[in-house]
């Protein structure tokens, strides 16, 4: 990940609340590659990508007025959009 920050001279707009998109590869050798034991279950690379990004989420400055964005893509791409208002389901378009 890298972060430019700009001088206050660089732009007379108002900065943008920050934004951070996600592209996760969800092939059948991602699941299933670098396989380790781990309390009786088999986590491949995927998990591990999945979990790092857990992880992230609660270091991100200013979280209340983040963005954050998923794509996964196999042999095909798909987004997800989450619902603002909590329950709600996600909804995933294929493209």
């Amino acid at each position: 990940m890298y972060e430019f920050v700009a001088p206050p001279n660089f732009s007379t707009k108002q900065a943008l609340n920050p934004t951070y998109f996600f592209i996760i590869e969800t092939s059948y050798q991602s699941v299933n590659y670098g396989k380790v034991e781990y309390k009786n279950n088999s986590k491949g690379l995927l998990h591990q990508v999945l979990n790092s990004i857990r992880v992230a989420l609660d270091y991100f400055e200013n979280a209340g007025n983040t963005s954050i964005g998923f794509m996964t893509f196999n042999s095909t791409m798909q987004f997800y959009t989450a619902p603002t208002e909590l329950p709600g389901e996600p909804n995933v378009r294929f493209k």
